[in-house]
């Protein structure tokens, strides 16, 4: 309820609008005030009251008293008639006020004499009560003693004298208590409260605004050793941490703004870097690639016998020297499809093709290089007739590239397997060899460009790495992918080709140039 009442008192503005804690202090202290001041006037008054009321009893008994004194002599006498001229005069000399009537009875009861025979008197029971001893008849017994014995006693009537009457000079003091609160006290609260609460709390309110606009250089603590103090030197705290972390924010912010300026730098040196060996392998493929097609092409004439007889071991030095020319051949021709995909130059042209014929092709071809070797290659196809869309000589690079590197790595083994099936829309040919293996530092950089590159290798299997990368880069294009994992059987490896048998939505058939860059997934 106190609650309520305070905020009815204290409203919120219309609509919300902001209420000052200046108004709302003052306001809480005079209402504060003001209720203290009822009470204490209240209590003031109460206390006048019972004041005005043990006065009224001993203004009575002592009048009471008074009139037993001056019948004392007469009673003593026995003398009724003066007993009732004395009340009479009594009665008289109080000109109508306090004293309405007044009996004298003897020791016995009887009556004696009293101011009025014309009524009942003094028989109005007394109530001794706060309010009726100002506004009821008020009775009082006064015994007469003669000797030590009890000769008669007199009853006194009081008239009421009136309940305005009575508490007017209380009630002055309760006002006068309540004005001196209100026109003093309250005043006095409320500037103490305004100058010691109120106007700190408006400078720290505006110092804090201050901070927030970034002024740093404000000094908020006066000094004091309250609450007040204490939330003023927080600030001063909470000033200088963003101070300091706004100085150490702007020595980052220099710090990365130089890294990124040193990052943009270095990535487009490294960009024209890349450019540059891009440029030099396209065109360092293509100048050396016409130069050996005539090595070649002279070695053959020559190993043919087309210009010359030679003899046997010019034969084979032919022989030896068409044989190299057709691996530089085979990697000049991997460096310029490097460069081409490098350039998103590489041109794949989609059409229906039947898979199992150009993986059985493939085989086909291999065997010629196995056999050499000593290895034979067996096709297991569980996927006879499947067709899909894809350029049927780059597939067929890539199932060469496979092959081949599977009969180079068998390193004596008797065995490569091919098995062709589907799974899941795509077409899929694991190629199996039980030769040497991959290490496993070397398995993160099978389908990266130049993973190879290793000139401790002297065997005729090292290359510049150019082969899986390639081919990974156009099964990514036709929306497939190469993968390996170590052969169960305990030796060797397993490569998984796997083709989709539907063409991508992002492919269209006929032509279509293959960007791919960065590492293959």
């Amino acid at each position: 309820m106190k609650a309520s009442f305070l905020k009815a008192l204290l409203p919120d503005g219309i609509g919300g609008a902001r209420r000052s804690l200046r108004t709302r202090f003052v306001a809480v202290v005079i209402i504060g005030e003001i209720a203290f001041g009822l009470v204490l006037g209240l209590t003031v008054g109460l206390y006048a009251v019972r004041s005005a009321a043990e006065q009224r009893k001993e203004s009575l008994r002592q009048i009471s008293s008074a009139v037993a004194a001056s019948l004392m002599p007469m009673i003593a006498d026995q003398d009724g008639s003066h007993v009732e001229a004395q009340l009479q005069s009594i009665l008289r000399m109080a000109e109508a006020g306090d004293i309405k009537c007044m009996r004298v009875l003897d020791g016995s009861g009887n009556v004696i004499a009293q101011s009025n025979k014309e009524r009942d008197c003094c028989s109005t029971p007394a109530d001794r009560s706060l309010m009726g001893l100002f506004t009821k008849p008020q009775v009082v017994e006064q015994p007469i003693e003669i000797g030590g014995v009890q000769a008669a006693s007199i009853y006194v009537e009081f008239a009421p004298i009136g309940l305005s009457k009575a508490l007017a000079s209380p009630m002055l003091a309760a006002a006068i208590v309540v004005l001196s609160i209100a026109l003093v006290s309250a005043p006095w609260t409320a500037w103490v409260i305004m100058r010691q609460v109120l106007e700190p709390i408006s400078d720290l309110r505006d110092g804090a605004s201050s901070i927030a606009e970034g002024q740093r250089d404000l000094v908020l603590h006066d000094g004091r050793q309250d609450e007040i103090g204490e939330l003023g030197a927080a600030l001063d705290n909470m000033s200088r941490q963003l101070a300091e972390k706004e100085e150490r924010l702007r020595s980052s912010y220099a710090q990365l703004e130089e890294a990124f300026k040193l990052e943009a730098q270095a990535k487009t040196e490294l960009e024209q870097l890349v450019k540059m060996k891009s440029d030099f392998v396209a065109m360092a493929s293509h100048e050396l690639r016409t130069p050996l097609s005539v090595i070649r092409l002279y070695a053959e004439m020559l190993e043919a016998g087309e210009l010359c007889e030679p003899t046997e071991e010019v034969k084979e030095a032919f022989s030896s020297i068409s044989s190299s020319a057709n691996r530089l051949t085979s990697i000049v021709s991997d460096m310029i499809d490097a460069a081409l995909l490098e350039r998103g130059l590489m041109q794949l042209e989609f059409s229906r093709v039947d898979f199992s014929r150009i993986v059985r092709q493939a085989v086909t071809d291999a065997r010629a290089l196995s056999l050499s070797r000593g290895v034979d290659i067996e096709l297991e196809d569980n996927g006879t007739g499947m067709s899909l869309w894809a350029d049927s000589v780059r597939v067929r690079q890539v199932l060469d590239n496979l092959l081949s590197n599977a009969v180079k790595y068998s390193d004596g083994s008797a065995l490569v397997s091919v098995e062709v099936h589907a799974s899941d829309e795509f077409a899929v040919v694991e190629v199996i060899d039980r030769g040497c293996g991959i290490p496993r530092q070397r398995q993160s950089q099978l389908f990266n460009l130049f993973g190879r590159l290793d000139t401790r290798d002297n065997r005729d299997t090292a290359g510049l790495g150019l082969g899986l990368a390639i081919s990974a880069r156009i099964a990514e294009a036709h929306g497939g992918s190469i993968s390996f994992r170590d052969n169960e059987e305990g030796k060797g490896s397993v490569f998984s080709l796997r083709m989709p048998l539907k063409l991508p939505e992002e492919i269209s058939e006929g032509p279509a140039f293959v960007e791919i860059r960065g590492e293959a997934s």
